[in-house]
């Protein structure tokens, strides 16, 4: 008697097809895995990650506004007039705005960089604001070289300033009245979340430091009327 043979073809294509499967699948989790992290290409603007030239992973702005055919950019600068970084990349402003012209709005924002100093800058710069001449008494106060760590120093500069202005007598009861104080609060309550300085704040969502290339290149990429390819990532 023969043994009948019990065919298997079928079940045997059927098991391969099934752990041919399960190979393509941890195939392709593997190949996903070791591209987390990897930068891709991305189109600006765009709403995705762009990673700038300091090495900073930054989130892209909302789609830039538009004056007729321009567009049009509003770059928040945060500074302490007592910051060596943000004295240097004071002349920078100039260049920025030759450079884009109308197609960029500069605000300036001043912060304390101690809540223990006397903030004899900021006092001076209120003062000036109050009598007109705040624009004046903030370039002047960006260009005195003001020494973070010599108050004798900043109260001699800032002295210097003043007279320049016309304003020593009001410079220096500023000096002595409580009332700075919560003037100054109100003044740098807006930039508690600045960590350092200088800050760039692009169209209030791109954040960067103060680098002339950088801030050029993220500022070419967003305001060209044609998309950029660039490297970003998720």
């Amino acid at each position: 008697m023969f043994a009948t043979r019990t065919p298997r073809p079928t079940l045997s294509m059927t098991a391969l097809l099934c752990w041919a499967g399960v190979m393509i699948f941890f195939a392709a989790a593997t190949a996903a895995a070791q591209d987390l992290g990897r930068p891709i290409t991305g189109a600006l603007p765009g709403d995705y990650e762009l990673v700038n030239l300091t090495g900073n992973s930054l989130q892209m702005p909302p789609p830039i506004p538009t004056i007729g055919s321009l567009k049009v950019a509003t770059l928040d600068v945060y500074v302490s007039f007592q910051c060596p970084h943000c004295q240097a990349f004071h002349p920078n402003e100039a260049v920025l705005k030759a450079r884009y012209g109308d197609r960029l709005v500069i605000r300036r924002h001043y912060v304390a960089l101690s809540e223990n100093s006397l903030n004899e800058d900021l006092r001076l710069y209120l003062v000036a604001r109050d009598a007109g001449k705040g624009g004046r008494a903030a370039e002047l106060l960006m260009q005195a070289g003001l020494d973070e760590q010599d108050g004798h120093q900043r109260l001699q500069a800032c002295a210097a300033v003043a007279e320049q202005l016309g304003l020593s007598e009001a410079y220096e009861a500023a000096l002595r009245d409580p009332q700075m104080i919560p003037r100054i609060h109100k003044l740098d309550q807006q930039s508690t979340f600045v960590t350092s300085t200088p800050t760039l704040i692009l169209n209030d969502r791109l954040s960067f430091g103060g680098d002339l290339h950088n801030a050029e290149v993220i500022l070419d990429a967003v305001l060209q009327s044609a998309p950029l390819r660039t490297v970003g990532r998720r």
